[in-house]
């Protein structure tokens, strides 16, 4: 397994920069979003809304880029922000009910960008794959203590 793990890691790396510079192009084109923000919008179309603590863990971006993103998104008229009901201190950002055309067309960008991705895989593939991704996650999730 010694060589195993660092080609598995390398494939990921190139996967997630490959991954990042086509929907850059892509969201950017349909939906004029920089390479910052569509990761935001994509997050709140596929989970619905969050603080902007949470989007900045899953991003693992700082807390002042993602609120300056969030506020040119809610300029655009993409997004909306308000205090969480439960606690002040939260900012919950969500879709704006005007964005439609939007959310339509990278939910377009996202499907394709998928199929795309898993072409050549079977169901059972894709599932065991997104499965072995998640353990993946955690577990680098969990590395980012041990700076």
């Amino acid at each position: 397994m010694d060589n195993e793990g660092s080609t598995v890691a390398s494939h990921i790396m190139q996967l997630a920069y490959l991954l990042k510079t086509s929907g850059k192009r892509m969201y950017g084109k349909v939906a004029g979003l920089t390479a910052t923000e569509w990761p935001i919008v994509t997050m709140l179309i596929r989970e619905g809304e969050q603080t902007v603590g949470d989007i900045c863990v899953r991003l693992d971006r700082d807390k002042a880029p993602v609120s300056r993103d969030v506020a040119s998104l809610v300029e655009r008229g993409l997004v909306t922000k308000d205090r969480a009901a439960e606690d002040a201190r939260q900012v919950m950002v969500r879709l704006a009910p005007e964005a439609t055309v939007a959310r339509a067309a990278m939910i377009g960008v996202m499907k394709a960008r998928a199929d795309r991705l898993t072409a050549g895989l079977s169901a059972k593939d894709v599932e065991t794959f997104d499965r072995i991704l998640q353990i993946m996650v955690r577990n680098a999730q969990d590395m980012r203590g041990d700076r």
